[in-house]
């Protein structure tokens, strides 16, 4: 079998339109979808063109990393990150750790009345262990303090009950390699590993349960293969959100009313900094778009859902265009700094997760990246300079 080259932002971004077509497929043969694990009744025309905005939304998305994926970029021997920087590191996350272990500090459900220092608490949240592996540690000079890294985030987001760091986690690898060769043993190993993944997915949603001190997905009393059709289905649909998108324009008017009256809060006061400037203006009873659809189409609270970039075409409208303006500008800036001062490496990381936040319209978690990718890689270059 011949080897050809796959590269990281075209392997991930076929997978999400893969699973979210095959999604809209089988939903419209068998007329519903499992969505946040409730059974919802589908309108096969209506499905059909939450797909068709989703996918526009896509082709956006791939036309900007298309354009500035043409641009030259370093390496991490030039602009990558000292030893220092690792071993520091390894030692801020293996601190984390702790803070989730004992105080719960990071662990998904757990985020109220924690006992902890305040003021541990605000520094923990601005420099966000997650991001600083993102932007340092994927950038280290040393490969070798990287797979350290890569292990401790690992095991810390599976303590804090988020299955999704194993994937992710997989995808930053991918990223610091930047391409890989596909021949029949590498798809044998993969298909291996998905069967496994497959087969201890019963387990594995448990577990996330447990530690986020919830009940299960599942009885005991059921099955292990009812069991594993059900948490296979999940599992898999945290990969789609053309079942979201499609919940959104079912219920356009609501939310666009919602947006309109100010109750949705607009799409460029999701972020860290935006949050702590906005609430110091008065805006405190505001919902995020995520947190309301959460509300609305699944009665949750204190949560999120998936809305995807698509979905807040349903409550701007004709000023979508706007938000794309808005994204695009950032994302201009963005990976001027990066391609300039940075890596390919962190070009590839900004680039996954155009697909895993904004495509999924997680903006807060994107921009936080971005600004920090910003921050953190000017620093350097004063350092390195």
């Amino acid at each position: 079998m011949s080897k050809f080259k796959i590269y990281v932002f075209p392997f991930v971004a076929v997978i999400y339109l893969v699973f979210n077509l095959v999604f809209t497929i089988l939903s419209c043969l068998s007329g519903d979808m499992l969505i946040e694990l409730q059974m919802v009744s589908i309108n096969r025309e209506m499905l059909i063109k939450a797909f068709f905005v989703q996918s526009i939304s896509f082709l956006i998305i791939y036309c900007i990393y298309s354009f500035f994926n043409k641009f030259p970029s370093k390496t991490i021997q030039e602009n990558g990150y000292s030893n220092l920087c690792g071993y520091f590191l390894i030692g801020y996350q293996i601190f984390y750790m702790g803070l989730s272990i004992y105080y719960g500090v990071g662990v998904v459900g757990r985020s109220e009345n924690l006992e902890i220092n305040h003021y541990l608490l605000i520094l923990t949240n601005i420099f966000s262990v997650d991001i600083l592996f993102f932007i340092i540690g994927t950038q280290l000079k040393s490969s070798k303090l990287f797979y350290i890294n890569l292990f401790i985030y690992i095991l810390a987001t599976t303590i804090r009950g988020w299955m999704g760091g194993v994937l992710i986690a997989i995808f930053i690898f991918l990223c610091r390699k930047g391409s890989f060769l596909i021949n029949f043993k590498n798809m044998f190993s993969m298909l291996v590993l998905l069967v496994i993944l497959v087969l201890s997915s019963p387990a594995l949603v448990d577990l996330k349960y447990n530690i986020r001190g919830g009940d299960s997905v599942v009885s005991d009393d059921t099955s292990y293969l009812d069991k594993l059709n059900l948490t296979s289905q999940y599992i898999f649909g945290r990969f789609q959100h053309v079942g979201h998108v499609y919940l959104i324009q079912k219920n356009e008017n609501i939310y666009y009313q919602k947006y309109e009256t100010g109750v949705i809060a607009p799409f460029y006061t999701e972020g860290f900094i935006q949050g702590i400037i906005f609430k110091n203006l008065g805006y405190t009873e505001n919902f995020t778009f995520g947190e309301y659809v959460a509300k609305n189409a699944f009665g949750g609270t204190g949560w999120n859902t998936n809305t995807g970039l698509a979905g807040w075409y349903y409550i701007l409208h004709e000023k979508f265009i706007l938000l794309i303006f808005y994204w695009l500008v950032l994302l201009s800036f963005v990976y001027f700094i990066i391609l300039k001062y940075a890596t390919k490496t962190l070009f590839n990381i900004i680039s996954v997760f155009l697909i895993v936040y904004l495509y999924h319209g997680w903006f807060g978690a994107f921009f936080d990246l971005l600004f920090f990718a910003c921050l953190y890689t000017l620093i350097n270059r004063c350092r390195i300079r």
